[in-house]
């Protein structure tokens, strides 16, 4: 077992009508040797729509949560930053 690791699991299937679903979801974990579950986060990445031909559709999901949070803390760390620049050029 490594330090970090990345895996996909398929989720049981959904039957709706004719049509299955499959969730799909992408696990994120940092365990440091010795310690138990560290650092641990599930996300939903993609579904699989299975058609009664056999075909299917892989329909990825947008993890709008995680971009909010990336725009909340690139701004928390930009406001400061131009703060400082406009102090500097008053003095």
């Amino acid at each position: 077992m490594g330090l970090i690791q990345l895996e996909n699991h398929v989720g049981n299937p959904i039957k709706s009508g004719d049509y299955k679903i499959f969730p799909i979801e992408q696990s994120f974990q940092v365990q440091p040797p010795g310690m138990w579950g560290f650092f641990f986060w599930r996300k939903p990445s993609s579904v699989v729509i299975e058609y009664p031909d056999g075909s299917d559709e892989i329909i990825e999901i947008q993890d709008v949560t995680r971009l909010a949070q990336i725009s909340i803390w690139g701004f928390a760390l930009l406001i400061p930053f131009v703060i400082w620049l406009f102090s500097r050029s008053r003095s």
